[in-house]
């Protein structure tokens, strides 16, 4: 079976292969293929989606060193 939590957006023409599950709010754009977990709009493979986050939540400790850096010199 196929496992799509709350509100995920599909398309007619796509196909979901066995096994695969798609987490809440995400968008599905093509085919998924079998037993992958998928989430995001696009959605793509989780454990992607969880590395591209984590970058994500770090900007701002990552732009203060740059620019700290910049200002005690």
């Amino acid at each position: 079976g196929v496992t799509l939590w709350g509100q995920v957006g599909v398309n007619k023409t796509l196909k979901i292969n066995n096994n695969a599950v798609v987490y809440a709010q995400s968008g599905v754009p093509g085919d998924l293929e079998e037993g992958k977990v998928y989430f995001g709009s696009p959605c793509i493979e989780a454990r992607d989606k969880i590395k591209e986050l984590v970058w994500v939540k770090r900007i701002p400790e990552i732009y203060k060193k740059v620019f700290d850096k910049d200002e005690g010199e």
